[in-house]
């Protein structure tokens, strides 16, 4: 998954060539009560500012995740995971994996506390954080049912930390704020304070809360001192993200490249920076051809697997997304298009713009014969989101606006969709179309 944030729940996740779960930049997916084992590398794998929330307080966590080739979940690029903590217990049950159970690194941060290991208490060596990153196993369970047990009293920070992840799981985003502020004020040259920083931004995304960009020029940019504090390429690694979800697209692709430039002897960094510099073009200003330059310069200097795995698949993705979606780089489609359109003699899915979109797109659709007309859309699991229905519509073109939200009128979340069109003649026996195609909302 890329920047979208589904719910996966009651599935088992179990046989695959590469990870369980992969979640990449920005994603935020909730998961719970699967079964993931058996998966060749990874169980559940984030990477790029993710956050894997293995918990909710309806259903807890009650994942099962053993005997996975790799470690039980892996985290990476200042990400973090929350299955459980202090004040709520995760129930998960996470063990017999191939390497660590969990594993965290480069600025990340897991607290995976009050789960079971398999045993009556965590094997040790079972665990690793890099010195970038940490994890926080404390009270955990001796069995699948049994009692929690106990240990020293925790660091303040961890609790803080802790708490604060357990505020956002409850959509309790002022008191985690107010925490990862105090925690940025009092450790700001301490590695704490860039899981703050990561926590704070996604309180704002999750509450929708306007303002990140300025309490980050104001807060933290200019009170950083030396390139080599590590909140400085946090933050505009944060800063191009939020620029990006504003619109401000020529400002995050400037971002991007000052992290290039800045920190062109961290491989990490750079990557990650010509990664997203990339997608601003892709996703965003339909720029293929800089896009494909842009990927080149990377793929040029760099053999990660993953990496080019990635680039080749979102390329395809864009591919199809261009054949199956006509996009217009404006809304006034000329008379002379028009009248063929209206004219036509076949059924047609014409696409939806814009794409991505937010907070609404148009998906539009041509028909040759006056028809019904069903649409649905869908999200990553199968499940219908929304549904409109056209018991007659006359032969011409047309068009269904999807403001994002579902069918009890809530928003929903940011990721990917799938729009089915189903076409009925009601004039021609047997005449009919039927065709899916893909969405991304943006927020």
């Amino acid at each position: 998954m890329y920047r979208s944030s589904p719910t996966i729940k009651n599935s088992k996740i179990e046989n695959n060539s590469n990870r369980g779960i992969y979640a990449y930049s920005y994603s935020d997916p909730e998961i719970v009560k699967n079964t993931i084992r058996y998966n060749s590398s990874y169980g559940i794998n984030g990477n790029y500012y993710c956050s894997l929330e293995l918990y909710n307080s309806v259903d807890r966590g009650k994942n099962l995740i053993t005997n996975n080739s790799g470690n039980g979940i892996h985290i990476g690029y200042y990400s973090d995971t929350y299955a459980g903590s202090y004040y709520n217990p995760g129930y998960n049950s996470i063990y017999s994996n191939g390497s660590y159970e969990v594993a965290a690194y480069y600025g990340s941060n897991a607290s995976v506390m009050s789960n079971y290991w398999g045993a009556s208490s965590p094997p040790s060596g079972e665990f690793y954080a890099d010195g970038t990153s940490s994890y926080t196993n404390l009270f955990w369970y001796s069995s699948d049912q049994g009692a929690g047990s106990s240990l020293p009293k925790v660091s303040v920070e961890e609790v803080d930390i802790s708490l604060a992840y357990y505020y956002i799981s409850e959509k309790r985003y002022e008191e985690a704020e107010e925490i990862f502020k105090k925690i940025i004020k009092e450790k700001f040259d301490k590695k704490e304070s860039v899981f703050a920083l990561v926590g704070l931004s996604k309180c704002y995304k999750k509450s929708e809360k306007k303002g990140f960009l300025e309490y980050l020029e104001n807060e933290v940019k200019n009170k950083i001192e030396t390139k080599e504090n590590r909140l400085n390429s946090v933050s505009l690694e944060l800063e191009g993200y939020w620029l990006t979800k504003e619109g401000k697209y020529e400002e995050a692709i400037k971002t991007y490249k000052q992290l290039q430039n800045d920190y062109i002897n961290d491989s990490e960094i750079w990557k990650n920076a010509k990664i997203n510099e990339g997608l601003v073009y892709l996703d965003y200003l339909s720029n293929k051809e800089t896009a494909e330059t842009v990927f080149g310069e990377l793929t040029n200097k760099n053999s990660d697997e993953d990496v080019n795995e990635f680039i080749t698949n979102t390329l395809n993705e864009y591919d199809e997304s261009e054949n199956s979606n006509t996009k217009s780089s404006n809304e006034n489609i000329d008379k002379e298009t028009v009248e063929k359109e209206v004219v036509s003699d076949n059924y047609k899915l014409i696409g939806n713009y814009p794409n991505p979109f937010n907070p609404s797109t148009k998906i539009r659709y041509s028909l040759p014969f006056v028809s019904s007309v069903n649409l649905e859309i869908y999200d990553v699991m199968g499940r219908v989101v929304k549904s409109f229905e056209v018991n007659s519509q006359t032969s011409g073109r047309h068009e269904i606006v999807w403001n994002g939200t579902n069918r009890n009128g809530n928003k929903v979340a940011s990721g990917i969709y799938f729009y089915k069109l189903k076409i009925h003649s009601l004039e021609v026996n047997g005449e009919g179309f039927e065709k899916t195609a893909k969405l991304l909302l943006m927020k």
